[in-house]
């Protein structure tokens, strides 16, 4: 069965400590991560079911709307999406065909956008970054096709937040050594 990501950003750290205690407790889901995001705020992103995560979600808001800046539930989650925020980050991405930069800013709609972008389009997802050393944003790196990347990137259009989405058609291969 698909799992459902849920996604929520805090103003504040103390706060989003607290509140992610209460989001554990209120509902059966795995914490994929949890952690202080720049300038001063803080995320926590976790899995399971569809209903879970929701009640998850609605114990967070319950608990403490003043301090949430932004929240999402996606269910059916695509896969690559979990499997990426599941696994350590690759040393140098590598990239077949075109090559498409997102960044967002903030976290959770830079990974709505890269899930809206997966489900577009047969592209793949070389990197997702979600707020750590980057001022709080989220930014992802697609790769395929010309025309798959350029339909997945016309996906992410729609949500909310983007900075910038470029497309490189052929991008040189030393350019992947500084990504």
């Amino acid at each position: 069965m698909a799992k459902a990501l849920g996604l929520i950003e805090f103003t504040s750290i103390s706060c989003g400590i607290d509140v992610c205690d209460e989001m554990l407790k209120a509902a059966n889901t795995k914490l994929l991560r949890a952690g202080t995001l720049c300038p001063g705020k803080y995320m926590v992103l976790l899995s399971g079911e569809t209903g879970d995560v929701r009640r998850a979600l609605d114990a967070a808001i319950a608990t403490e709307e003043r301090h949430i800046m932004d929240h999402y539930c996606l269910p059916n989650c695509h896969p690559e999406i979990l499997s990426v925020l599941e696994r350590p980050r690759r040393s140098t991405p590598k990239a077949e065909g075109a090559l498409a930069m997102c960044e967002y800013s903030r976290v959770i709609t830079s990974i709505a956008a890269a899930d809206a972008a997966l489900k577009a389009a047969q592209v793949q997802l070389l990197e997702l970054r979600t707020g750590f050393g980057i001022g709080g944003k989220g930014f992802f790196l697609l790769s395929g096709s010309v025309g798959d990347v350029r339909a997945a990137v016309e996906a992410c259009d729609s949500i909310p937040n983007q900075i910038s989405c470029r497309v490189i058609p052929k991008p040189d291969s030393r350019i992947f050594e500084y990504l």
